[in-house]
């Protein structure tokens, strides 16, 4: 099968992991022209194997840097509402994250009784 890209959004792969892109759905220094030698995404460059998505469990795939220092897909980025990119050209870094992290990982505060109650309802029951 042939690959089907537009002009100035070439498929490109890198030599690191593999991973193959769209030059303009990838951003980064793709945006700026295709690369004369070996081109490497942000994961290679950086020397980092093995690094894991924050928005989904996979752990393979085109990912950029988030703006607190973890990474994410650029599709994960795309599909949910919260996140953007902080540059939409070079597709990063992600932003928003702060957002999902209180939709989905709120912890309802703890009413104050209860934090004086347990520990010396833990004090009775050693006793």
């Amino acid at each position: 099968m042939e690959d089907v890209a537009e002009d100035g959004n070439e498929m490109v792969y890198c030599e690191g992991c593999k991973i193959c892109v769209h030059q303009c759905c990838y951003g980064g220094d793709l945006v700026d022209g295709l690369p004369e030698g070996d081109w490497f995404c942000e994961a290679c460059k950086r020397g980092l194997e093995g690094i894991s998505c924050i928005l989904c469990p996979v752990r393979h795939g085109p990912m950029k840097p988030t703006d607190d220092g973890r990474w994410a897909h650029v599709a994960c980025m795309h599909f949910v509402p919260e996140t953007t990119a902080g540059d939409c050209v070079r597709q990063e870094p992600i932003t928003g994250l702060q957002e999902v992290t209180r939709k989905f990982c709120f912890t309802p505060p703890t009413p104050w009784f209860l934090t004086l109650l347990l520990p010396l309802l833990l004090l009775l029951l050693l006793l």
